[in-house]
């Protein structure tokens, strides 16, 4: 059975958040409210993947989107 808060997160429509993105974004913050109540910055120094050498990080642009894409002005 999937994570609802991973599925809430990849279902922001035009939220550009995939499984592999929603996954890190919970296991950092915990819960979908949570992370979407995230500054910019916060959001952005996520790192995504499972392998640790080819990790990168969510970034400043894509945390934009997704927040603005839920309503939040950033």
């Amino acid at each position: 059975e999937r994570n609802p808060h991973i599925l809430t997160l990849m279902g922001v429509k035009n939220g550009g958040v995939g499984e592999e993105i929603a996954k890190a974004l919970i296991e950092r913050f915990g819960t979908a409210y949570y992370t979407l109540s995230q500054d910019v910055d916060s959001l952005a120094e996520t790192m995504v993947g499972d392998n640790p050498d080819k990790q990168k990080r969510f970034g400043p642009i894509r945390a934009r989107k997704l927040l603005r894409a839920f309503g939040r002005n950033t």
